[in-house]
């Protein structure tokens, strides 16, 4: 049981550096592309931990349940943020003037 302690930790820090990433990224750029990007990994994040949840501290057939929701929700904002383009807000746009 203490291998799967360690790998537990590893993929709960794994998913808080994604998250933490996501955060960054639409921070940094504030585009409709960067909004879908940090959804997608909020979503992920969020079906992860339900997961590590369901798996090594309490299993229920609602955690699955949320995992059911979760995840496909994760697949269209990824789906999302590949077929967006690049549209940044329009105060960046002139912020050089």
């Amino acid at each position: 049981m203490g291998d799967l302690s360690l790998i537990g930790f590893l993929h709960l820090l794994l998913l808080y550096v994604l998250l933490i990433v996501g955060a960054m990224h639409y921070i940094n750029i504030r585009s409709e592309k960067s909004l879908w990007f940090f959804l997608a990994m909020l979503n992920f994040s969020f079906s992860d931990f339900i997961l590590l949840i369901d798996e090594f501290y309490l299993q229920s057939n609602e955690l699955k349940f949320i995992r059911l929701i979760c995840q496909p929700l994760a697949l269209v904002f990824l789906v999302n943020y590949m077929i967006t383009k690049y549209e940044y807000l329009k105060s960046e746009e002139f912020e050089g003037f």
